[in-house]
């Protein structure tokens, strides 16, 4: 007796059809089963309509941000960097450093000359056997006069002010000299007189413009000294930074786009190197700076500011 039909009877189970579970592949929760293949183009498309994101639209939207954050990070790190070496050649810290402590120890070295020179005078007269030691020092003093003044002359910014007081110092030291000359070729009164005004001079002129001179340099020094450490330490961060951020960049990019070499980083690295090059020479150089060195450094760091900007934004045309 045939059993279809009957109340307990139960019917065949469906045979599985394509991309449909099976009992060994069904999940065993209620959850709604999805294909685990790669989406269609229609159903990207579907699901771009219906405003949910799919990994690739995801993929390129998080390159584009990364983009706008290198490119940002770039343009600051390069600009910076320029504005550091610009503010190292314009204010030349390490030079007026270096020159002012040398005008200070020279300066010294004169007033200690000039300070033995009358009483060396008064024991050396015209034709004894001390007579060229004394002379070859009188002219040493003399020299030292003229290389201070010349040094302040053609020195860094902020030294020339000492010219006029070094030439009007050079002058008190000729005549202080021709008193002295005076003494020594006179006897008796005379030769006391002549050396009494060229104590005088010394006590009321030389030595107080020579006391000023050598603290005013010193003080140059010392603030010279701490500025440069400034400039510099800020021109070694900036170039490092500018270094990392445009390297690291590149890396990153190459490998999120499968291309080796970004031309503007790539021109961006090279033109923050030739800016920071220069200004750290300028450092040891015992030239002055050529005049517009430090606009020039400031344009060539946001020249390469323009060439990450111009660089990235060509890339980020093609995630958008």
């Amino acid at each position: 007796m045939s059993n279809v039909g009957t109340a307990g009877a139960t019917a065949p189970a469906p045979r599985p059809g394509r991309g449909a579970p099976t009992a060994a592949t069904a999940p065993a929760s209620s959850a709604v089963w999805r294909p685990t293949s790669q989406p269609s183009a229609q159903e990207v498309a579907t699901a771009e309509a219906a405003g949910t994101p799919t990994p690739q639209a995801w993929r390129r939207g998080s390159l584009a941000r990364g983009l706008r954050k290198l490119t940002a990070a770039g343009v600051l790190a390069c600009s910076i960097n320029g504005l550091a070496a610009y503010a190292v050649v314009t204010t030349d810290a390490a030079r007026v450093q270096s020159v002012a402590a040398t005008q200070a120890a020279e300066i010294g070295a004169v007033t200690s000359t000039i300070d033995t020179l009358g009483t060396t005078a008064k024991v050396t007269p015209v034709g004894a056997a001390k007579e060229k030691a004394y002379l070859t020092t009188v002219s040493e003093a003399s020299s030292r006069l003229a290389s201070v003044t010349a040094r302040a002359a053609t020195g860094p910014a902020g030294l020339a002010e000492d010219t006029v007081a070094l030439q009007g110092l050079s002058a008190d030291y000729t005549r202080y000299v021709a008193l002295l000359e005076s003494g020594r070729a006179a006897t008796g009164k005379v030769a006391a007189d002549r050396y009494g005004q060229a104590e005088t001079l010394r006590t009321t002129r030389l030595d107080p413009a020579l006391a000023e001179l050598q603290r005013q340099n010193t003080d140059r020094s010392t603030e010279a000294k701490t500025l440069a450490w400034v400039t510099m330490g800020g021109l070694g961060l900036t170039s490092l930074v500018t270094l990392l951020t445009l390297l690291g960049g590149s890396r990153w990019l190459a490998s999120r786009t499968k291309r080796v070499v970004n031309p503007g980083l790539f021109g961006a690295l090279v033109m923050s190197a030739a800016v920071s090059g220069y200004a750290f020479s300028q450092l040891g150089s015992a030239t002055i700076v050529a005049p517009g060195a430090g606009p020039l450094l400031l344009v060539g760091g946001l020249a390469a500011a323009g060439l990450v900007w111009l660089g990235l934004d060509q890339r980020l045309k093609e995630y958008r």
